[in-house]
């Protein structure tokens, strides 16, 4: 099977299924999940730059957020303060677009993953945002996921974001983002092993996605949970090779190196975190892992966290 740009004749995309005919059904499945796996982030990626090559006089909401998206996706100070002020003008513009709302309150839940920790307005304002997005864009399976994300990081309501992710990969399991979410909280608060595979799911489903050292780290930290760090460094050095500025990947790794004893490597990655993000300590760790419920928190992320301790992290 082979898809191929009609103007130009490029070669885009080739993949080859065995089966017999009793097999027909599933094989027209894989045919359709591989073929929009690959052109979704195409696709993205496409109108990303088109909102970019237009003129800010000229920008509507859906412009403001496909601006927002690459920004979104960096762990700078200037990128997130950047992606929230196109994200608000977004839904500024326009109220009822579920996907902006979601995720302006999803930008918020970074600069406590990433920054410096949300304040008291930024949490106010992502709960807001979040259940409006779930109000306009009710059905939708993506703004169902980021605000269950969303709901579980600053509302504590972790019970319902479980729920909130299982309906929404049932009702659209092939975008990567469902599935990184879904994975992202059975990982950290559900089942661990589901959660990795969802992971590796997804990367196989979209392997052009925006996001996918996200994934690649995502599958790391699973490892890391369950104690099997050599294959957690090699995730994330996956990671680091798609995006060499994801911090997460580097903590990840970081952690890994530390419990394998290899000290000198670990406090490399610690070195590569700090150029990056001067403020991360292990108290903003534990803050974050404070987000989730016990023993979850006690059996997975503190594993996390005594690795960046032996690793050299400043407290």
């Amino acid at each position: 099977m082979r898809l191929v740009e009609a103007e130009t004749a490029t070669h885009l995309w080739a993949q080859q299924f065995n089966g017999g005919g009793a097999e027909l059904f599933a094989f027209l499945d894989g045919i359709v999940e591989a073929v929009v796996g690959f052109v979704e982030p195409e696709i993205r990626k496409a109108e990303i730059e088109r909102a970019r090559r237009k003129h800010p006089g000229n920008l509507d909401a859906y412009d403001y957020y496909l601006r927002a998206l690459p920004l979104f996706r960096g762990t700078s100070a200037a990128g997130r303060a950047e992606a929230i002020r196109l994200l608000e003008e977004s839904v500024r513009l326009d109220p009822g677009f579920a996907t902006g709302l979601a995720y302006a309150a999803w930008a918020y839940e970074r600069q406590e993953t990433f920054g410096p920790g949300a304040t008291p307005a930024e949490r106010a304002r992502a709960l807001e945002l979040a259940e409006s997005a779930l109000v306009v864009g009710s059905g939708d399976p993506l703004v169902g996921a980021i605000a269950g994300l969303v709901l579980m990081a600053f509302g504590g309501q972790w019970q319902r974001c479980l729920v909130m992710m299982s309906e929404a990969m049932t009702a659209n399991p092939n975008n990567a983002t469902v599935l990184s979410l879904t994975a992202f909280c059975n990982m950290m608060f559900g089942d661990l092993d589901f959660g990795r595979d969802l992971y590796l799911r997804a990367f196989e489903a979209s392997p052009g996605a925006l996001d996918n050292y996200e994934l690649l780290v995502g599958v790391g930290l699973a490892d890391l949970f369950k104690h099997e760090y050599q294959e957690a460094a090699n995730w994330s050095l996956r990671s680091i090779a798609a995006n060499g500025d994801w911090l997460a990947a580097y903590w990840t790794l970081a952690a890994a190196y530390a419990h394998l004893d290899r000290i000198e490597e670990a406090q490399a990655a610690v070195a590569a975190i700090l150029k990056r993000a001067p403020h991360l300590r292990v108290s903003s760790m534990i803050r974050n892992g404070n987000r989730f419920p016990e023993p979850f928190r006690g059996q997975r992320h503190d594993v996390l966290i005594e690795g960046l301790r032996k690793a050299g992290l400043p407290e």
